[in-house]
C-alpha cells in the first residue's frame, strides 16, 4: 500500500507526494539537510502533513496525478510521473521564451552595458599607465602622511 499525501499550511496545499512510510517522509521533509529535489518549501512556512488517500502500488502515479491536478500545489517542481525528458523540454522552452522577452527590455540593455563597462574598467586597470598612476598616487599619499606625522 502507498499513501498519497499533501503538505498543507492551513487550507493552502504546498506539495503533493507519495510514500510507503508517512513518518519517515515527514521527517525527511522537515530535515534541515533536506535534499528533496522535487520541492523547495521555504523554512518559514509552518505546514502539516496530511494523508489524502491510500492506494495500491500500481495505481500510485495515477492517483498522485489526480490529486496534483485537483489541488494544484504550489511547490511541486515536477508533475507526477513526468519523465526527465518531458521536464527538460517544458522548462527549456519556458526559459527560452523568457530569455527572448528579457533581451528586448531596458533592464537587459542596462545589464549588458554595465557588464561592458566593468570589462573595460578591468582591462584598463591592468594597463601599464593605470599601474603607474596607482603607484604615483600611493607615493603621494605616503609622502603626505609622512609630512603630517612630523
Amino acid at each position: 500500500m502507498v499513501f498519497i499525501y499533501a503538505l498543507m499550511s492551513g487550507q493552502l496545499v504546498l506539495y503533493i507526494g507519495q510514500t510507503k512510510d508517512m513518518k519517515t517522509r515527514e521527517l525527511y521533509h522537515r530535515s534541515k539537510h533536506n535534499k528533496c529535489s522535487s520541492c523547495d518549501i521555504p523554512t518559514y512556512i509552518d505546514w502539516q502533513i496530511k494523508r489524502i488517500e491510500e492506494c495500491e502500488a500500481d495505481q500510485r502515479f495515477i492517483r498522485e496525478q489526480y490529486w496534483y491536478d485537483t489541488l494544484k500545489p504550489l511547490y511541486n517542481k515536477i508533475r507526477p510521473a513526468q519523465t526527465r525528458k518531458e521536464y527538460r523540454v517544458i522548462h527549456f522552452d519556458d526559459r527560452h521564451d523568457y530569455y527572448n522577452q528579457y533581451k528586448n527590455t531596458e533592464a537587459y540593455i542596462k545589464h549588458t552595458q554595465s557588464d561592458l563597462r566593468k570589462t573595460q574598467k578591468l582591462a584598463y586597470s591592468r594597463t601599464e599607465r593605470a599601474i603607474q598612476q596607482r603607484k604615483e598616487y600611493r607615493a603621494k599619499i605616503k609622502a603626505k602622511n609622512n609630512v603630517s606625522e612630523h
